[in-house]
């Protein structure tokens, strides 16, 4: 029975993973440009998830696959959020 419990787990788990990289976090969305916030937690756990971006241990480095529409709105933080 512990086999099959196990088993059931990790599916469970593997269920949990697959649903955090299902879509991109509404404030990992930049609201001024539209594009992806840069080293925002969800948009790189879906991003690692899909993988468009990973760490490659013989580079030692992270390696991105394709063009990713980052944000380059600068000074996010100056935002007059009173519009």
């Amino acid at each position: 029975m512990s086999d099959l419990g196990d088993a059931y787990e990790k599916i469970m788990n593997l269920a949990e993973i697959r649903n955090g990289g299902d879509a991109i976090p509404e404030d990992g969305v930049c609201w001024k440009c539209g594009r992806l916030v840069r080293n925002h937690e969800g948009v790189e756990r879906v991003l690692a998830f899909r993988r468009l971006k990973y760490y490659d241990v013989g580079k030692g480095q992270m390696v991105q696959k394709t063009g990713i529409p980052y944000c380059v709105c600068t000074g996010r933080e100056s935002w007059d959020l009173n519009l």
